[in-house]
């Protein structure tokens, strides 16, 4: 279950101090995919065998994430994967972090067009309630 979490070398570097994540991410996932093959489901319709590639849409990068799943689809075919997409980024333990656009929450726009192009796109997986959001969801840090 590997994460991709950006596209642009940019924000990889700003984020993670990783300004090689995206070649390193996309070459992972080949590899596991090559290694693994597409999704098996047993006579139960559980999940035996597959990839499920996660991503999760941060405030004021959707326009990176439409681009992430464009490359996925580029990489790997999406009807032998699944996603699992996420909304879930809360930034209320971080609001001291020197990224004022991380800062909030997700907007329903920038998580719906994101949504949007992964359906457009043939993705099958799991799509995170926008609600998903919130402060409950948020484990105890201290």
């Amino acid at each position: 279950m590997p994460d991709f979490k950006y596209m642009s070398r940019e924000l990889a570097d700003k984020y993670s101090s990783a300004p090689d994540y995206p070649d390193v991410a996309q070459n992972a996932i080949r590899q596991m995919y090559s290694q693994i093959g597409r999704c098996v489901y047993g006579d139960d319709g559980l999940l035996k065998r597959g990839l499920i590639i996660r991503h999760l849409v941060l405030p004021a990068a959707r326009r990176d994430s439409i681009e992430v799943l464009k490359k996925i689809a580029e990489i790997v075919p999406v009807d032998e994967v699944l996603l699992s997409l996420m909304s879930q980024y809360t930034p209320d333990f971080a609001m001291d972090c020197e990224f004022n656009e991380l800062h909030r929450r997700l907007t329903s726009f920038e998580y719906s067009s994101v949504v949007d192009v992964a359906r457009e796109l043939g993705f099958d997986g799991f799509i995170q309630a926008h609600s998903s959001a919130t402060k409950k969801y948020t484990p105890n840090f201290s």
